[in-house]
């Protein structure tokens, strides 16, 4: 187990003892120990945690809670990394949803829950809808965001590659 992790488990299991297991510093650990494991492709302990943050969240902040809602959008993207398709179409379009709802429609959040939407819809073969879904970040991306911003660039390269595996496999 590397170091970093051990630090996270040890202070995870100290502030659930000490101050609960919905409490927001508590829940912070848990997630910044999910995303290590992510990062690490170790998805499925990865998602397990992110469900403990998503579940612990709901019950101390509000299901609509902007950390929430944050741990959601993370537990969508590990089931898309996981080829979970229809599970992640699910939570993201849920996620989606109230963050338009408390965000707003052309918030950076809110672009990132459509971008990761488009993943989804991809990995479920669904090539227009996922076209279709990243041209409208990117149309609102390039305006709100900028040209240079991550969420732009990325969806722009998810847009040219959108077809390119296809293509791929036709020749």
């Amino acid at each position: 187990m590397e170091e970093a992790e051990q630090e996270y488990r040890l202070t995870m299991e100290g502030e659930a003892r000490v101050l609960g297991p919905d409490d927001p510093s508590a829940l912070l650990t848990l997630v910044q120990l999910a995303a290590l494991l992510r990062d690490q492709k170790r998805y499925e302990e990865s998602e397990s945690l992110y469900r403990r943050v998503v579940e612990g969240r709901t019950r101390s902040m509000g299901a609509e809670a902007r950390n929430t809602l944050a741990a959601r959008h993370s537990l969508g993207n590990v089931l898309n990394k996981m080829g979970r398709f229809a599970e992640a179409e699910t939570e993201i379009r849920e996620t989606l949803t109230a963050r338009q709802r408390v965000l707003g429609p052309e918030r950076a959040n809110t672009l990132w829950t459509r971008f990761n939407l488009g993943t989804t819809l991809k990995g479920l073969g669904r090539l227009d809808e996922a076209e279709a879904e990243w041209r409208t970040v990117l149309e609102i991306a390039e305006r709100v965001l900028g040209e240079e911003h991550n969420c732009t660039v990325k969806t722009r390269e998810a847009l040219a590659g959108l077809r390119g595996s296809e293509d791929d496999q036709t020749s």
